[in-house]
């Protein structure tokens, strides 16, 4: 299996990354590749990334030690635990429980968790304040009723914990979660153990790594994605998901597992966990933020589980992770892994938006060189296209991808940046066409 992930990691210009292997008994592999960063040392056992939504299942797992507490009931109202939560519709507000929101089926948009990547505030009830704000916010479908995968569902679930245990989530999974399982490099913070060695994440332009360092860190998405953890701490964390947990007992760890929510494709959706169809006993799910992506995967049956986390973000040009999650678990159930398609050397969008841009300059140039020979009528159309050129670009295309501007420009810089390019190039040349009516020029 390493040189299966060395050989797809080379191919797909991925820095870095570890992959852990477990069983009942313990880890029973580790393994590095490439770097963890400019010193160009090899990623170990303890070096930390984000695990992006591969902590959906630890907030998942936290909701289920209060609830074998006694302080959580999954299908009780959301309201018995947030009595001020609304959304739109009040009636919809009443009906939310938090196993619709563990399964994704709430009802709350997948795009209302994808508006909040550049957000740095870690002060107190910073996920209260964000939850408050969907007070305004009309559901996608009526509770239970719909699978919609969204970062908000486990924000709310993370403000459910804060509210029922009186500690911030960070500091309920360090002292809950982590402590007790022995993750000493995992934080959903980036207050790092002393000596901890941080990889470095890589964001791709035009296809290639690029080293991001200063990349904002949002406290209020951390029970959505913002967990740092290593590979020997995610073994661990593993181990206690195939039965042998210090942490939570058989049933709710069953009840974790169990697919909740269909699809609507060959993934079903337990809680923080994926089912798949093409195989049955195994349960997976991927995570990315800027910078870094990971997958994992568990046998409950068969009694094993692996982790491979990357130091690179690669949404764009082929996301590597979604297609060797899948392969890793095929070898681990006795399946041959195979290839995954060659990763694309431009992603569509940025070509497209390089072409646009060409054809933007060209136009430019065309009406520059004939100006004398166009008419008002000619600019004007030119001016009003720039215009909705620049705002389809700004508004359109972020809105119909259900997120916002500034998670583009994190995520995918390249084409976040020449959407920007576009959008000012379009509302420059409508200006000049303004102007150049409006000097008599045309």
């Amino acid at each position: 299996m390493d040189k299966y992930v060395q050989s797809e990691l080379e191919r797909a210009h991925m820095p870095g990354g570890a992959l852990v292997v477990v069983d009942r008994t313990g880890i029973v592999h580790l393994q590095g590749f490439g770097v963890s960063g400019p010193s160009g040392a090899r990623p170990g056992p303890d070096t930390m990334f984000q695990i992006g939504s591969n902590a959906k299942s630890l907030t998942a797992l936290a909701i289920m030690q209060q609830v074998e507490a006694g302080k959580l009931q999954l299908d009780a109202p959301l309201q018995r635990y947030l009595p001020w939560f609304r959304v739109a519709d009040a009636s919809a507000s009443a009906q939310i429980t938090l196993r619709h929101l563990l399964n994704q089926t709430s009802g709350l948009p997948h795009s209302e968790g994808e508006q909040d990547f550049a957000a740095t505030d870690d002060g107190d009830g910073v996920l209260e304040r964000l939850v408050r704000q969907l007070a305004d916010v009309k559901l996608a479908s009526p509770p239970g009723q719909r699978w919609a995968y969204s970062n908000i569902n486990f924000v709310v679930l993370g403000c459910v914990l804060e509210a029922v245990s009186g500690e911030r989530y960070a500091d309920y999974l360090q002292r809950h979660v982590f402590t007790p399982l022995g993750m000493g490099h995992s934080v959903a913070s980036e207050r790092f153990p002393p000596g901890a060695e941080v990889a470095t994440g890589h964001r791709y332009w035009f296809g290639r790594p690029v080293a991001a360092d200063g990349l904002p860190f949002p406290p209020v998405l951390a029970p959505a994605g913002y967990v740092y953890s290593s590979a020997r701490d995610m073994g661990g964390y593993l181990r206690a998901h195939l039965g042998r947990s210090a942490v939570l007992g058989v049933a709710g760890l069953d009840e974790l597992h169990r697919k909740g929510a269909n699809t609507g494709q060959r993934y079903g959706y337990a809680m923080g966990w994926a089912t798949d169809s093409e195989l049955p006993a195994v349960l997976t799910h991927e995570g990315g933020t800027p910078g870094y992506t990971s997958a994992m995967g568990i046998n409950v049956e068969q009694g094993w589980g692996y982790a491979l986390l990357l130091n690179g973000s690669d949404i764009m040009t082929g996301g590597l992770v979604t297609d060797l999650g899948p392969q890793i678990a095929k070898f681990m159930s006795g399946q041959q892994p195979s290839p995954r398609p060659a990763s694309r050397a431009l992603a569509p969008a940025v070509a497209m938006l390089c072409a646009l841009l060409a054809i933007q300059v060209m136009v430019a140039l065309v009406m520059l060189h004939f100006r004398r020979w166009l008419g008002r009528v000619a600019f004007a159309a030119a001016g009003i296209a720039g215009v909705a050129l620049a705002g389809g670009l700004l508004l359109v295309v972020p809105a119909r991808q259900q997120i916002s501007l500034s998670g583009i420009l994190l995520f995918a810089p390249d084409a976040g940046w020449l959407l920007v390019a576009n959008a000012v190039l379009a509302l420059a040349g409508a200006a000049a066409a303004i102007l150049s009516i409006r000097a008599g020029r045309a």
